[in-house]
């Protein structure tokens, strides 16, 4: 309040208090409505008093406690206080913070919270029913099982009355589950975490937890040898568990036996096939059993035969061995000298004349083997021998005288091979006709042990040397073919007297040399046999002329191709020229005119008295000669052709072109071919197939000799050269 001149205030608050000061505070402690009232005096005692246009409302701290709720038991719900800046619950019993605006409450059963609300100095209350309903008692258990095996589980779980239970969740560790009772076969052994939320009818659920051992199996596994009969039989436990270890092994031996160790074995005392079975126990009690059969296979009675033999002769041995069941498969010999076999009825050919200690062993299909041995005697074999007077004759008959030389026998046979048989000791064969024979001493001995010897004794066809010819005489090198006649003859040597000779039958030698020649037959049969003839100055060969000639170009008046040639042989009395341009000559000296010049060959050839030839032949060079010459008219339709066509005519050309022209220069005709330097195409007076009209045509030549000098024209009557001409067709 503002006044002046004022010394005392006095403050009613309309509540029944006073107060006094310029300003003053007051708290109400009721609630109602007031209206205050300020009392100012001065110091002159003088007063006035100011009652408050408001009426003041003094009302409770609007304080709110929250909405009561309903939780299940083991629950919480948050508290919500409203109204002030302090607060304070009570009870404290389940709160999280009692002094908090909004804690969390919970109660084990319904409970009325009271919360006092403080702003500055005002305070109020407010309370809120937490209401708690019942939740189950989680209880269950499952049946500890080995791998493989069902889990059941069973549901135990309570709820105070009236609720019931109307809802199961479990998680089994390896799927889920509504049932009140489920159960679940695990896929690996181990321990697995269970959960079941239990819910009431009135929704509540609680959660319970715990594991759950599912036991590894065992896989009973064992290994056993198949044994032969007496041999011993292991048994080798490869049972496996995983996790775990196997704790007990419980064996049925199949004969009556039993045994706890984890790897027995024993000796059976029959050839069976034992059904034997193995149970063990693993960690967790979970068991296993398992039957497998054990074989235990007969021996083998082994057997074996052999005969003695004669020195040479293969001993056959036999196996005669039998078992009672099954098949023998192998079988190994050794026969004494160090020699072995696997066959089951072996030959063997013994190096030596004695007696051998064989062995025989011999295993089953199965493995199984048994022995045994024997002995056998090689026999010496006697020898055969026998010496012959000689071993071959070149004529028949023929006698031969055998001597018998053979030791340890003592029967005899001899075989002449000519149909006669005798048991002498000693023999005489005779033999009439040619041939082999192979004479036989059969010998045997007192065991019956027989040798025999075999000697050839061969009588020979005799030979006769004998031979014809051809001409004699003749010129060299002279061809003389000779026809052997020759009886039983195998292989021939023929002397000719030139230091040449031959191994053919019916040779053709050729004598090279004149003079006269002496020829020997040299034949060889079967056996040595042999037989020769000589003729003396058989074949006379006479001596050949020589030809030769010379030449020479004949250069007058001037080089046309002329040869002169001279005949320089050796005595002759015929001869014959070919001059190597298809013309011959029998002059003894001669000339010839070729046409066209370069290299020729020419041949002489020459006959003497004797008829011998000789043959000279040498390359000549004609001198270079040319020249061209091109007619000036032609008649078309003249019989006479030489005058019918226009053709130029020439030698020693290498290049030549002709061409001929109308009088407005259209070309006619053109020609540039050659044959040996010689024009061969002629121009017949048409052109594209039709006669030209009568009248003068101009030709033109080109033309190089093959020396390379050009050809400078024809000559006209002023004695000029032209290349260009006319030529005039007459019609």
């Amino acid at each position: 309040s503002t006044a002046e001149n004022v010394t005392t205030y006095t403050w009613d608050f309309g509540d029944g208090f006073l107060g006094s000061g310029e300003t003053a505070t007051h708290t109400y402690t009721q609630i109602g409505s007031f209206i205050p009232t300020l009392i100012l005096e001065d110091n002159n005692g003088c007063t006035f008093t100011y009652q408050s246009a408001d009426t003041l409302y003094i009302e409770p701290l609007p304080v709110d406690a929250g909405l009561s709720g309903t939780i299940c038991q083991f629950d919480s719900l948050q508290l919500n206080a409203t109204g002030g800046d302090a607060y304070s619950w009570s009870p404290s019993t389940g709160l999280n913070n009692p002094n908090a605006a909004a804690p969390y409450a919970s109660p084990s059963q319904t409970t009325e919270y009271v919360v006092t609300v403080n702003l500055g100095s005002c305070e109020n209350t407010d309370t809120v029913t937490v209401f708690v309903n019942p939740a189950p008692q989680v209880s269950f258990v499952a049946d500890e099982v080995c791998f493989g095996t069902l889990t059941q589980f069973s549901d135990f779980s309570t709820i105070a009355a009236p609720d019931s239970i109307t809802a199961w969740n479990w998680d089994l560790g390896e799927g889920l589950s509504n049932d009140t009772n489920p159960s679940i076969t695990y896929s690996a052994p181990g321990t697995y975490d269970i959960t079941l939320v239990v819910e009431s009818t009135i929704a509540c659920s609680s959660t319970g937890t715990a594991t759950v051992t599912v036991n590894p199996s065992p896989v009973a596994a064992f290994s056993a040898n198949d044994t032969c009969l007496f041999e011993l039989t292991s048994l080798s436990d490869q049972s496996t568990v995983n996790p775990g270890t196997i704790t007990n092994w419980s064996w049925d031996l199949g004969n009556g036996s039993t045994s706890t160790q984890q790897n027995p074995s024993l000796t059976y005392f029959a050839d069976s096939v034992y059904q034997v079975t193995l149970a063990i126990t693993a960690t967790g009690g979970c068991t296993d059993t398992i039957t497998q059969t054990v074989a235990v296979f007969p021996l083998p009675n082994a057997s074996a035969t052999a005969a003695n033999v004669c020195f040479g002769e293969e001993v056959q041995f036999g196996d005669s061995t039998t078992i009672n069941s099954g098949s023998v498969e192998q079988w190994d010999w050794t026969f004494g000298d160090g020699n072995s076999s696997t066959d089951q009825h072996p030959s063997h050919l013994y190096p030596n004349a004695q007696t051998y200690v064989y062995s025989l062993s011999v295993v089953s299909d199965n493995g199984c083997t048994d022995a045994t041995s024997g002995a056998v005697t090689v026999n010496p074999l006697p020898i055969s021998a026998f010496q012959m007077t000689s071993t071959s004759s070149c004529v028949a008959p023929v006698s031969v005288n055998l001597f018998n030389q053979s030791t340890g026998a003592n029967q005899f046979a001899w075989n002449h091979d000519n149909g006669t048989i005798l048991t002498s000791f000693n023999s005489t064969a005779i033999f009439d006709t040619v041939g082999e024979y192979n004479i036989q001493l059969l010998v045997t001995s007192q065991f019956g042990c027989q040798d025999s010897s075999t000697q050839l004794f061969e009588v020979f066809p005799t030979v006769v040397a004998n031979f014809d010819f051809s001409t004699p005489t003749g010129c060299e090198p002279w061809d003389v073919e000779f026809t052997n006649l020759s009886e039983n003859g195998t292989a021939y040597s023929w002397d000719f007297s030139d230091n040449d000779g031959s191994s053919i039958e019916n040779p053709n030698h050729t004598f090279f040399d004149p003079g006269t020649y002496t020829v020997q037959l040299i034949v060889d049969g079967l056996g040595g046999c042999g037989d020769t003839l000589t003729i003396n100055n058989l074949v006379t060969v006479w001596p050949n002329p020589t030809a030769q000639f010379e030449y020479t170009n004949v250069p007058s008046p001037i080089a046309n191709g002329t040869i002169g040639f001279f005949n320089t042989s050796s005595p002759h009395v015929s001869r014959w020229w070919d001059f190597g341009d298809g013309d011959t000559d029998l002059s003894e000296n001669t000339t010839h005119q070729y046409a066209i010049f370069g290299n020729k060959l020419v041949t002489l050839a020459i006959v003497d008295v004797n008829g011998c030839v000789d043959t000279a032949q040498m390359y000549i060079s004609v001198d270079f000669f040319g020249g061209l010459y091109v007619p000036n008219a032609i008649i078309p339709q003249d019989p006479n052709s030489d005058v019918r066509i226009f053709q130029p005519t020439g030698t020693g050309l290498a290049h030549y072109e002709c061409m001929v022209y109308d009088k407005w220069g259209n070309l006619l005709w053109k020609s540039n071919e050659l044959e040996d330097g010689s024009p061969t195409e002629y121009w017949d007076g048409t052109h594209q197939g039709e006669l030209v009209p009568q009248g003068s045509y101009v030709w033109k030549v080109n033309a190089i000799f093959g020396n390379g000098d050009i050809w400078e024209g024809m000559e006209n009557r002023e004695q000029e050269f032209h290349e260009v001409g006319t030529v005039t067709v007459i019609r």
